[in-house]
């Protein structure tokens, strides 16, 4: 969130803030303390120690963790001011504490006083396959018997593409979903158009014998490395995507 800028009276007025305002100003880059920090926000969400909405204005029948990673979650300025002062003493959003907000929906989850058993989960980890293995094919029986199999060297486009569809929920470039998934679309589709984008491709989408299509696949660090250089997102929003939504990747972050 920013500070000391012409916006600044504008956020101070704001009941609601998304998790990223807050982390921004609460974390000041560092990756470690967003990591942190996210999971007990959430945390304390699910305890009902902050009070929150759906920016959707659905009701709450999903997990905030799930939320959060749709970035769908919406953190009610006045309790998160009251939890986080008794954790640190001190208000890390430099702004006049103020009563709760009123909210036409309930903060709490209608699940939480069902009794069923809540904790917050942890990011589901994709699986990596193994490093993969060249094999001397056209060898002659005799060869074959004593051929080695040559392991090749891993980079970060040996991680498994993630397809279109994660890319576009993961890495929101409009709060309006469908807005976002136009803004995608239009990218994804065209990559040809939008330079540095067709490398990002690992496999084209092709319609199978149902009639239906098999999507593109993409690389994900090179598509991390295009929101960078192309501006549209910070490196640290990259990240901290990255690791949410796709911690099996986490081996590219250093390279980004």
């Amino acid at each position: 969130m920013p500070s000391e800028t012409d916006c600044q009276k504008y956020w101070d007025a704001s009941d609601w803030l998304s998790p990223v305002a807050i982390l921004e100003q609460w974390c000041q880059g560092d990756r470690d303390c967003w990591k942190a920090k996210s999971l007990a926000l959430v945390s304390a969400c699910e305890r009902g120690e902050i009070n929150y909405e759906r920016s959707d204005g659905k009701t709450f029948e999903d997990p905030v963790l799930e939320l959060f990673r749709r970035q769908l979650l919406l953190i009610e300025r006045a309790s998160f001011e009251a939890w986080v002062i008794k954790i640190e003493g001190s208000n890390p959003l430099n702004s006049p504490t103020r009563p709760p907000a009123v909210s036409k929906l309930t903060a709490r989850p209608a699940w939480l006083d069902r009794g069923d058993s809540v904790a917050v989960a942890q990011p589901v980890s994709q699986p990596v396959p193994e490093p993969a293995i060249e094999t001397a094919t056209d060898a002659g029986k005799d060869d074959q018997a004593t051929a080695t199999a040559k392991v090749a060297p891993r980079d970060n486009n040996v991680l498994p593409s993630v397809s279109s569809q994660a890319l576009t929920e993961a890495f929101r470039k409009r709060s309006d979903s469908y807005k976002n998934r136009q803004w995608w679309q239009e990218r994804l589709g065209n990559p040809g158009r939008y330079d540095g984008l067709m490398e990002a491709r690992a496999s084209k989408g092709q319609p199978n014998r149902g009639g239906t299509r098999v999507a593109s696949t993409w690389h994900l660090a090179t598509i991390a490395k295009w929101l960078i250089n192309k501006n549209h997102m910070s490196r640290e929003r990259v990240i901290n995507v990255i690791e949410i939504h796709f911690p099996a990747h986490d081996s590219l972050i250093d390279s980004i």
